[in-house]
């Protein structure tokens, strides 16, 4: 409900009071009684005069009040259009950065793929030959193996294990000490 709905209310009940009164005036008027005075006419047009100018002030007032609303309706409206306008905007612009991030991966799983071949497809540590880890898994190709290369083979289990000298990185010899060049 409106807060404004109250002195609308009481209009509503004063206009109904100033009806039955007017009402009521026109059919004593209207019985045509005779014999009223002067006076008790003047007193009926007196409130006849008081009912009319209560109308008016009612009808002005409902006539207020509706443009009232119609100027709060036009701005929800136009608050609403705002917030829609910016949630578009938002929404936009979310979906464009999740593209990039996308579009990102995608050319990472590129590089990653022409660098080195799928888990599935890659040799097992067991039964594949050193130079064959080294050569798949060395991204910068500098003849050894660091953590972050080796981070999505099967070697990066047992890196620490592997890597007897602790630096880091493995070698062909460390990876297999039979296997040397």
């Amino acid at each position: 409900m409106f807060k404004h709905q109250a002195p609308l209310k009481k209009l509503t009940l004063c206009l109904l009071a100033i009806v039955v009164i007017t009402s009521t005036v026109i059919e004593s008027e209207a019985r045509g009684r005779r014999g009223r005075s002067r006076r008790r006419s003047s007193y009926s047009s007196r409130i006849r005069r008081y009912i009319q100018a209560r109308q008016k002030a009612y009808r002005n007032a409902v006539q207020n009040y509706q443009k009232l609303m119609q100027q709060r309706q036009k701005a929800l409206a136009q608050q609403q259009a705002r917030r829609n306008a910016l949630r578009r905007a938002a929404d936009q612009k979310r979906r464009q950065l999740e593209e990039e991030k996308r579009q990102k991966r995608r050319e990472s799983r590129k590089n990653d793929a022409s660098r080195t071949k799928k888990l599935s497809e890659s040799p097992s540590t067991e039964k594949a030959h050193p130079k064959l880890l080294l050569k798949t898994y060395d991204a910068n190709k500098d003849g050894k193996l660091s953590r972050q290369e080796v981070a999505r083979s099967p070697l990066a289990k047992r890196f620490d294990n592997l890597d007897r000298n602790r630096d880091g990185q493995l070698t062909l010899d460390e990876v297999h000490p039979a296997a040397r060049p």
